[in-house]
C-alpha cells in the first residue's frame, strides 16, 4: 500500500501467469491490487514435476543471433548447458511457435536463454521456411 501511494497504482505491478506455453505470452503484468484475470493460472505445475528453469529477464523481442560453424554467437561463442526444451504452441491462434530452447553460457559466464526456430516454421507470408535453423536470444539469467 505504501509503494502504491508513493509511486502510483500503474507503477507497482505483479505478474499474472497465463496458461500459454509460449514464453512471450505466458505472463501478464497488472497493478498489484488487481485480481488475476480469467485465463490466468495459480502457478501450479503439471503433475507435480519441477517446471523448467526460466530467465529473470525476458527480452520484449527476441534478438536474432549470428551463427558460426552451425553454432549461435552472442558477443562470443555460446556453450549449450542443457538439452533442448521443445515448445510447440499457437497453431490455434495464428501465433505458431516451433522452437527448441537451450540455456547457454558465454565465455564471461553470462547465462542466456536461446532458441532455434525449427525449419518448416511458416514465414510471415504463410510459406514454409525450409532453410537452416535460425537462432535467437530470448532472455538472460541473473
Amino acid at each position: 500500500d505504501t509503494l502504491v501511494a508513493r509511486l502510483g497504482r500503474d507503477n507497482v505491478l505483479q505478474p499474472h501467469p497465463l496458461a500459454d506455453h509460449r514464453p512471450e505470452r505466458a505472463n501478464q503484468w497488472a497493478p498489484v491490487d488487481e485480481p488475476p484475470a480469467r485465463g490466468t493460472t495459480n502457478g501450479t505445475t503439471n503433475g507435480g514435476t519441477t517446471p523448467p528453469e526460466r530467465p529473470l529477464w525476458l527480452l520484449e523481442s527476441p534478438l536474432p543471433l549470428r551463427v558460426h560453424k552451425h553454432r549461435p554467437v552472442h558477443e562470443g561463442p555460446l556453450v549449450m548447458l542443457t538439452r533442448p526444451e521443445r515448445i510447440e504452441a499457437g497453431w490455434w491462434d495464428g501465433g505458431l511457435a516451433m522452437r527448441d530452447y537451450f540455456i547457454a553460457e558465454r565465455d564471461d559466464g553470462l547465462r542466456c536463454w536461446v532458441y532455434r526456430e525449427r525449419p518448416g516454421h511458416p514465414t510471415r507470408d504463410g510459406q514454409e521456411d525450409g532453410g537452416e535453423y535460425r537462432w535467437f536470444l530470448h532472455g538472460l539469467f541473473a
